[in-house]
């Protein structure tokens, strides 16, 4: 259980990092450390699955987790390197200037993050059926279980649809194809909303990783109830 809050820490950071514009520059960088060391703490934690890759069946959906969790991974690291690389205060001494002004370093930084925004909603949404299985314990099944069951699906409906207004708001396509970009609607925001708008879309990949689990899942199923019959 101390995995999850683990893990809802580090996205909870990682939304706030992303808020940067609403934040001072130092406290931007000290979450972004916090949240780093928690990546580190998380992969520590996993670090069974990298022994893992050696053994199993390759089948595609696997192929396509072990992909994200290294897209992940490898955009964790440029995220890191370009951010002590601008760092204005914490590591701003150890850094030449040449690399503080440079402007690819600087795309890099801030684009990269909504790649991760998204590879963590899929990472998210493929494993989402371990996750439901250690957070049930925490909840309560109701008399009224139906109700809670429809007014689940409005929220998800709901942030589905925040989750695709979010993604234009923040222009997510252009960020994806690394075009110079100063400000957005969704940065004109509070940052509760910016923030909301974020794990909206964090949210919407998540429904989208777990939607192709579960179609991985059903088409395992009829090919053995094929093979079977």
């Amino acid at each position: 259980m101390k995995r999850i809050f683990l893990d809802l820490l580090i996205l909870a950071l990682f939304l706030a990092v992303m808020n940067f514009h609403a934040l001072p520059k130092l406290l931007h960088e000290v979450l972004g450390l916090l949240f780093l060391i928690g990546a580190v703490v998380h992969l520590f934690l996993n670090r069974r699955w990298f022994s893992a890759l050696r053994s199993g069946k390759w089948d595609a959906m696997r192929c396509m987790g072990v992909s994200v969790n290294l897209l992940l991974m490898a955009c964790l690291l440029l995220v890191a390197a370009t951010g002590i690389c601008l760092s204005n205060h914490l590591f701003k001494d150890m850094i030449p200037l040449a690399l503080q002004r440079n402007v690819t370093i600087h795309q890099l930084h801030v684009s990269l993050p909504f790649a991760m925004l998204i590879l963590m909603g899929i990472h998210l949404g493929l494993h989402w059926h371990g996750w439901k299985q250690r957070l049930l314990p925490l909840f309560h099944r109701q008399k009224n279980a139906a109700v809670c069951r429809w007014g689940s699906r409005l929220m998800v409906m709901a942030l589905i649809v925040v989750g695709v207004y979010g993604s234009f708001q923040n222009r997510v396509g252009d960020r994806l194809l690394m075009k110079q970009i100063f400000a957005t609607p969704a940065t004109d925001l509070p940052g509760m909303a910016y923030a909301l708008l974020l794990f909206s879309v964090f949210f919407l990949y998540a429904c989208l990783g777990n939607g192709i689990q579960g179609m991985w899942q059903r088409y395992r199923h009829r090919r053995q109830q094929k093979n079977i019959g």
